[in-house]
């Protein structure tokens, strides 16, 4: 559960999408050059079609006579290399998302095939910047087909997934900049977008600018919607406030067996950082292995005296100090990301009391069995029977402050007891994928391999507390259900095999074409550098020709100023003799 970076924001270039065509709707005159002047630039260069709609003439901002930033508009086009911009001239200050707005960018749009189109943020705090981002976003999503909407940012950072290096192109992005004097006079906007294009570059470029964009699929946009910084952060695994790193109190119950260990040191290998253990001295003479003396993360509970395996639960769950709260059976031992991947369920804040995941069940000398725990959680399906091992589950602490405790009656199947208690208070959700190993064959966890009589002795009370009777015909149903689960559960694990066969194959089809992308925009970045280069040289070229013509020319003025000379001395030598 440890961060990157590279998860919050990219920390790698990407090309201008090599288009045909390119739309940009901008809500004023300006905001085209502001938010996305450079990538236009770079089209250009590309050779691609770029159209521009201003929604607004933005007559109510600026200094100068109407229509000054209409010309504004035109005369950095020029310095771009832009087509002169349609402007639909909506009131400033007045763009509605509306229907028929929609329906005028489709128009615009329908006409194209491929083609990239570029509007302001959702994230845009002017009401004209917002109106026209809806809009877009909209019409984009009814087209469908092979469009790209790339967002760009104006007055309010967007969350970035793309960042375009225009360090290429700022000398022409920064004069066009420059023709917005209007602008200019009421705030140093062309400041502010270069220190904004400046800082995207924190993290690709030492050197250079950078333009970052919200970049999405048509695909993309059926699901879009406006998330909160924190809801982003989540959604890329990444915790957002100290609410979604709660601390985790595992509870391990022990007679001191030489596995006690391997199971601490499974707590220790957590990718999950915020957790404590409260181990439980079950026997009376429990001490704390070597490898956890001296860690504040655990505490050792003992009485001096032994406590039957309800009374060590209910006393490990009384020391706890964590919101959430699990059991781990001191011969079993979980996987690096157990504990990660159940709090991040937790995340959706989805009214879940208890996340459990898959375990997979090893023999006592640690190989696979082939049986796995992975029963999808349907209401009230526990009272036939427990399919959750106990260090499966991660549940809400307002189950024990509710009241909730391990029945003192049972000794065995005490846990299925306390899931039975919890499903009281909220529902239980799975977390698909082994995370965490049950050791089944020895003479702990007395839930796989236990004496049959004792086995029914305790399930019969089990049912007989929970007021459960079972005759034939229910019987006969928990069998089909049984029988028609594995089959679905064998399905489900071919079908996620192939699932994951795809993504692999998706990835590195992905991770190639982006390395084609990058290639070809440096290529691109090359390939203008070696214009620049030869435009130059053909400047000092044509430069040089031009001062030899002079200097012939001053050569022939100089002959023939000598010629006169010589005919003059010529004639004064005849006068005199």
């Amino acid at each position: 559960m440890n961060s990157k970076e590279a998860d919050v924001v990219p920390y790698a270039l990407s090309a201008v999408a090599s288009v045909s065509d390119v739309w940009v709707f901008a809500p004023h005159p300006d905001d085209e050059i502001f938010g996305c002047g450079g990538a236009l630039a770079l089209h250009v260069s590309n050779g691609a079609r770029v159209h521009v709609v201003l929604l607004t003439s933005g007559a109510q901002q600026g200094v100068g006579e109407p229509g000054s930033r209409l010309a504004e508009s035109r005369q950095a086009a020029g310095v771009l290399g832009l087509p002169v911009a349609e402007c639909w001239e909506l009131p400033d200050r007045g763009v509605v998302y509306s229907e028929s707005l929609i329906a005028r960018m489709m128009a615009c749009l329908s006409g194209s095939g491929q083609s990239v189109v570029y509007a302001p943020s959702l994230w845009e705090a002017h009401p004209d910047h917002r109106a026209c981002a809806l809009a877009v976003a909209e019409a984009v999503r009814r087209i469908g087909g092979a469009h790209e909407l790339w967002f760009y940012e104006v007055s309010a950072p967007l969350r970035a997934n793309a960042l375009v290096d225009v360090t290429a192109v700022w000398d022409l992005k920064r004069q066009a900049m420059a023709c917005f004097v209007s602008q200019e006079a009421v705030l140093p906007y062309a400041e502010y977008i270069g220190a904004l294009n400046r800082y995207r570059a924190l993290t690709v470029l030492p050197q250079g600018r950078v333009e970052a964009f919200e970049r999405y699929t048509t695909e993309g946009l059926k699901g879009l919607s406006i998330e909160s910084p924190a809801a982003g952060l989540r959604r890329a695994g990444v915790a957002a406030v100290p609410a979604d790193m709660p601390l985790v109190s595992v509870i391990v119950r022990t007679l001191g067996r030489p596995s006690l260990e391997r199971a601490l040191r499974s707590v220790m290998a957590q990718t999950y950082p915020h957790w404590e253990v409260v181990v439980v001295d079950a026997s009376g003479s429990v001490s704390l292995p070597d490898c956890v003396q001296g860690s504040d993360a655990f505490r050792l509970v003992s009485t001096g005296q032994p406590m039957a395996r309800a009374l060590a639960a209910n006393t490990g769950l009384a020391q706890a100090r964590g919101a959430w709260l699990m059991f781990l059976d001191d011969d079993d031992w979980l996987y690096p990301d157990h504990v990660a991947k159940l709090v991040q369920a937790h995340w959706k804040r989805d009214g879940v009391m208890a996340y459990y995941s898959d375990v997979e069940c090893l023999d006592g000398n640690g190989e696979a069995t082939g049986t796995v725990f992975a029963q999808p959680y349907a209401p009230r399906e526990l009272l036939y029977g427990n399919f959750l091992p106990i260090h499966s589950v991660l549940f809400d602490r307002r189950v024990w402050d509710g009241g909730a405790r391990f029945d003192p009656a049972f000794d065995l199947y005490e846990d299925w007891d306390f899931w039975l208690q919890v499903e009281q208070v909220g529902r239980f959700e799975r977390v698909p994928g082994v995370s965490a190993a049950y050791v089944v064959g020895t003479t702990s966890g007395e839930g796989v391999a236990v004496d049959a009589d004792r086995a029914w002795s305790a399930t019969d009370a089990v049912y007989a507390k929970w007021s459960l009777k079972l005759d034939a015909g229910v019987f006969r149903e928990l069998v089909r259900r049984s029988l028609d689960r594995r089959r679905l559960v064998q399905v489900e694990a071919g079908f996620q095999g192939q699932q994951a066969e795809m993504h692999r194959a998706l990835y590195d089809e992905q991770r190639r074409c982006a390395q084609a992308l990058e290639e070809a925009d440096r290529a691109r970045t090359d390939a203008h550098g070696l214009r620049v280069a030869h435009d130059n040289a053909c400047a000092d070229r044509d430069a040089a020709r031009l001062d030899a013509v002079r200097v012939r020319e001053d050569v022939s003025r100089v002959r023939e100023e000598c010629d006169a000379l010589r005919r003059d001395c010529a004639e004064l030598r005849t006068e005199r003799n």
